[in-house]
């Protein structure tokens, strides 16, 4: 999983839509919308910048939210099922690894 490098799924369209810390974001290209929270919705801003691995998120992530050793800890511990449940949604695909 870590030399896993992820995207989003081909023909994702996301539109977003924030109160505090929950968020709601709609797929134009399925027609889906999906209830996430800040570490979900993080992940995917991250790859709708360009595919990255689970380490590159981590960072953009920690970067984004000032998170400290412990928070980042929880993130590492959290992506690799956070990354598996988007595939499965199909908003997001691996492409190496």
């Amino acid at each position: 999983m870590p030399d896993s490098v992820w995207r989003l799924a081909p023909r994702v369209d996301l539109h977003w839509r924030r109160w505090d810390a929950e968020w709601v974001v709609f797929d134009a290209g399925s027609g889906q919308t999906h209830k996430t929270d800040t570490l979900t919705a993080m992940t995917l801003m991250v790859l709708e910048d360009g595919p990255a691995g689970p380490p590159a998120i981590q960072d953009a992530i920690a970067r984004e939210l000032e998170l400290g050793d412990d928070a980042l800890a929880d993130v590492a511990a959290r992506l690799p099922e956070l990354l598996a449940d988007l595939g499965r949604l199909g908003l997001a695909e691996t492409i190496a690894g």
